[in-house]
């Protein structure tokens, strides 16, 4: 075939690479419905368990934060999604360049690293704000969020704008952590003016 009448997701790098993401929608798609939502669902289980394993104060702080008040981690989160989302489109174009290569690989990793942990502690903390009609627990918590991650790959539009929309709770939650001074540090009352 001439290089120029190759469809455009068949490409990879030359000598190797990574797979073309035609490889990569053919194995999907090979998987069936079931595969997909299992490995959606242990996608989600793992990053989540070694998330709050390995930084458990950080962890469990992001997912009360963003379960306590998901409204207001929404709010924070979606700036950073947005920026993030930006930031890795950038790589991803740039990469394709001589000179970009070298600024592309921060600005990638960055996404890679970034976007899995802030969805997995979105759908975490979503996952416990539904545990709370029945158990509050952190696992029950983790167990739901990886039953919504793994509904999350079964449909593509629908999954990005779930997975989004996690990735902006667990960001802002995180944040929140950051820089609010860890978990139970919000002001709920005003403080009392005594005179």
């Amino acid at each position: 075939m001439v290089p120029s009448q190759r469809p455009v997701l068949e490409t990879t790098a030359e000598g190797g690479g990574l797979p073309s993401v035609a490889t990569v929608l053919d194995v999907s798609r090979d998987l069936g419905v079931l595969g997909l939502g299992a490995g959606g669902f242990v996608a989600t289980v793992v990053v989540a368990t070694t998330v709050i394993g390995l930084f458990p104060a950080y962890g469990k702080g992001a997912v009360r934060k963003a379960a306590g008040s998901p409204l207001l981690s929404t709010l924070i989160g979606v700036p950073l999604v947005s920026v993030l989302g930006g930031l890795s489109y950038t790589g991803f174009v740039l990469a394709g360049t001589d000179v970009g290569t070298f600024f592309a690989v921060p600005l990638v990793v960055a996404g890679v690293l970034l976007f899995p942990v802030w969805a997995a502690t979105g759908l975490v903390a979503i996952g416990s704000i539904t545990a709370r009609v029945g158990a509050e627990s952190l696992s029950v918590g983790v167990i739901v969020g990886g039953i919504a991650g793994g509904i999350a790959t079964l449909t593509a539009p629908y999954g990005i704008a779930i997975l989004t929309l996690a990735a902006a709770v667990g960001a802002g939650g995180s944040t929140r952590v950051i820089l609010g001074g860890g978990p139970g540090s919000d002001r709920v009352v005003p403080p009392t003016n005594r005179i």
